[in-house]
């Protein structure tokens, strides 16, 4: 599969104040989107099987915390071995301002590679309830002639009262920088090597 980003988007009174992809990489593609954020401001930590990261991000008193968590369950060496991660977020804000702060999770369906440009590759939403609470997410389904498999990028539908969001995109997608996100899609059945995956979710800090 492609390389996955997060990306992080400020807005105050309405009004976008701050836009970055949370990697210091410049791909080719995606050239309307902000990348190349500045390491200085990035601190990682490893305590296995947790890690975290710490994004103090540069002239906007925000803070941001990811924590990363790879499932180790004791004496189940089958379901510890499923290729799955969870990611927790925190936002401190130190304004003297209420901020809205979107983190958007992305990934290509695709392998980076020209082959991707066959096509074949698809994405599809589901939702998903279980104990009162509701999963929302995408499906992105990899059809390579040999070992088809399928992701998914899902979070809860509501955190903290917000509502998360997900989608499917072709392409540059300047509403990101614009809006703070991306626009729905209409799911097509083939989308190449332009597919991507993606799910966002807002709080007030």
């Amino acid at each position: 599969m492609g390389m996955p980003w997060f990306t992080v988007c400020l807005r105050c009174k309405g009004q976008t104040i701050y836009q970055q992809v949370l990697s210091m990489e410049r791909p080719s593609s995606l050239q309307g989107w902000n990348w190349g954020y500045c390491g200085h401001y990035a601190f990682y930590h490893a305590l296995y099987p947790r890690a975290w990261l710490v994004y103090e991000l540069p002239g906007q008193q925000v803070v941001l915390t990811c924590r990363q968590v790879s499932p180790v369950i004791p004496h189940d060496y089958k379901d510890s071995s499923l290729p799955v991660a969870v990611f927790i977020w925190e936002v401190e804000n130190g304004r003297d301002e209420d901020v809205e702060v979107s983190i958007m999770f992305s990934l290509q369906n695709g392998m980076g590679t020209k082959e991707d440009g066959s096509g074949g590759h698809w994405n599809e939403p589901f939702t998903f309830q279980k104990d009162g609470e509701r999963v929302a997410g995408v499906l992105l389904h990899h059809c390579p002639a040999v070992n088809p498999f399928t992701l998914a990028i899902s979070a809860r539908e509501k955190v903290k009262g917000w509502p998360c969001c997900c989608g499917s995109c072709w392409g540059g997608c300047a509403a990101l920088l614009r809006v703070g996100e991306l626009p729905a899609a209409s799911w097509p059945k083939d989308g190449g090597a332009r597919a991507w995956g993606w799910h966002r979710f807002s709080a007030l800090a």
